[in-house]
């Protein structure tokens, strides 16, 4: 160790602890490509510094593009009794099932969407409570879907279009969020003509090939605001860790912005710290990292950079 190392790490010694009042009180994570891997496994660091976390008293929160029925079974796995944001942001939902708040898209906004799908051609699924109907060819698209997923795909809702969908009190044609996949410049186009119709849905890409459709407003970070408030805690007081680019506004939320290391470019960017990728316990290592008062080894840990 040179000798300005030496004098920093002495300087670093005199620094009080940060005090209570300061720590984080809430983590909340993204799901694929943040907690789990490729395979959709959590590692078994993970799992346990998130026990620990929630031991002592933290707050663990999933936020996930992914439906209630594909997100509950990580939340049980990690016996996590916190509610979780689910569909992207269009639901927050308790893991016993019970909604807490949500925003559907209309049915005029799924028939404007399924429009512009055709257009340019690409297949997906429209999300209900417990369904999973496929639209425009969407069919095809079923061996790519979560087992869970598609579990909701009954024989008699393939080849449903939206007029197969209703919300008792908003009539037919509405649905949580509709996800719409094809090739990158075909999903430039729908991307880029949904968002001349700001009132009526919003699209978030959720990868290359991926399109997703909100109502107007919905976001990760909008329910997740509502949760914190319902808390009582700030969003200064949380950590938040993605890695798409549907997590940014999660990100810019929350007092301590976190990355993996296998994150779009864009939330690498905004991150004030990179974890390592899903593989190497990321949450292990944010958790060692802001979370004092949980009580996980703390050596230092190779791989970690500020971003």
């Amino acid at each position: 160790m040179g000798k300005g190392a030496k004098a920093t790490a002495a300087a670093l010694q005199g620094i009080p602890p940060v005090p209570e009042s300061l720590w984080p009180r809430v983590l909340v994570t993204d799901l694929d490509g943040t907690l789990l891997d490729m395979a959709g496994r959590v590692s078994p660091a993970d799992e346990q510094a998130l026990q620990a976390a929630r031991r002592a008293g933290v707050g663990v929160v999933l936020a996930t593009g992914r439906a209630f029925a594909t997100a509950l079974p990580v939340a049980r796995r990690l016996a996590l009794p916190t509610p979780m944001v689910v569909y992207n942001g269009a639901r927050l939902m308790d893991p016993d099932g019970r909604v807490l708040w949500e925003r559907w898209l209309s049915g005029p906004a799924v028939e404007l969407a399924v429009g512009l799908a055709r257009r340019f051609g690409l297949s997906g699924f429209a999300y209900l409570p417990r369904r999973l109907v496929p639209l425009l060819g969407g069919e095809r698209l079923l061996p790519y879907l979560l087992p869970e997923d598609q579990a909701m795909v009954g024989e008699a809702m393939v080849g449903a279009g939206p007029a197969r969908l209703e919300r008792p009190g908003e009539g037919p044609g509405a649905a949580i969020k509709l996800l719409f996949l094809g090739e990158r410049q075909a999903c430039d186009q729908f991307q880029a003509a949904l968002q001349q119709h700001p009132r009526l849905a919003r699209p978030v890409r959720s990868g290359e090939h991926c399109v997703e459709v909100l109502a107007p407003g919905v976001s990760k970070a909008a329910a997740l605001a509502r949760l914190l408030a319902s808390w009582g805690v700030h969003p200064s007081q949380v950590v938040a860790v993605g890695d798409g680019l549907n997590d940014l506004e999660m990100l810019r939320l929350v007092g301590r912005p976190v990355a993996v290391a296998s994150a779009e470019e864009p939330v690498r960017a905004l991150a004030c710290w990179v974890a390592p990728a899903p593989e190497q316990g990321p949450m292990a290592a944010v958790l060692q990292r802001f979370f004092p008062q949980v009580p996980l080894p703390r050596p230092p840990v190779n791989g970690l950079r500020p971003a």
